[in-house]
């Protein structure tokens, strides 16, 4: 079966493959970091990992938006327009509902438009303002140098009171933070692309999700790194 595509959309698709290319190679450097017990290493990589987390689910969204097997051209539009990424996001889940339900622009999302799936929609849309939105909000300041005091929001002169510790979250928290963002946004495309996969996978990714959210606190990782420092390399046949 043949599925419609678009220079876009292959050119999204490709950037996301590199990006994930990337994080993969990045990953690698940081455990072999831990496993050296490099500790200025592994602080270092855990900046750079953090970023990418948000640069990847940029990627991600990128891809969504453009796969023509699931929004046309002008809805496409519209949602380039939305300003802010987790606009864009919501934007998104909002617009599918929309089309899968042939739910007017003039009327609301709820019960009374998508009956029970009201609670899907509820659902991601928390989801991405809980999950998504701090990737999004980290990746901004890293990316501006914010990395020890940040600015307040669209103001270039004033600093919040305290200082932030933009390498506080360890490769344990991110690799299962990066695992989580995969499930919401694979949740969030096959609602795009097709309905009925996404009523038959919705249970299955969020039973994945809410797995993953008690890794995301990082408290595994001195077992993690223990583990791994431990470990023997593996010997190399010549």
């Amino acid at each position: 079966m043949a599925y419609a595509s678009s220079q876009e959309f292959t050119k999204h698709s490709e950037n996301l493959s590199q990006v994930q290319k990337t994080m993969t190679q990045l990953e690698r450097q940081h455990k072999q970091a831990i496993r050296k017990n490099d500790e200025p290493a592994v602080m270092a990589l855990r900046i750079v990992h953090r970023l990418l987390l948000g640069v990847e689910a940029e990627a991600r969204l990128r891809k969504i938006i453009s796969d023509p097997t699931g929004f046309n051209e002008r809805e496409q539009s519209a949602a380039w327009d939305k300003r802010e990424q987790a606009q864009r996001w919501t934007f998104v889940v909002e617009l599918a509902f929309r089309r899968h339900y042939t739910v007017p622009l003039h009327d609301g999302i709820d019960s009374s438009t998508i009956g029970t799936s009201f609670n899907h929609y509820q659902h991601i849309v928390s989801t991405i303002e809980t999950s998504i939105r701090p990737v999004i909000e980290e990746r901004n300041k890293l990316a501006h140098g914010q990395w020890r005091w940040q600015l307040k929001s669209r103001q270039e002169k004033i600093f919040k009171a305290d200082a932030v510790l933009m390498s506080d979250m360890n490769y344990s928290a991110l690799t299962a933070r990066r695992q989580y963002l995969e499930a919401i946004t694979q949740l969030v495309y096959i609602l795009v692309v097709s309905e009925p996969t996404f009523q038959r996978d919705f249970n299955t990714l969020t039973q994945k999700m809410a797995n993953l959210t008690s890794e995301m606190d990082g408290n595994r990782y001195q077992e993690f790194a223990k583990s791994i420092r431990t470990r023997r390399p593996p010997v190399i046949q010549e």
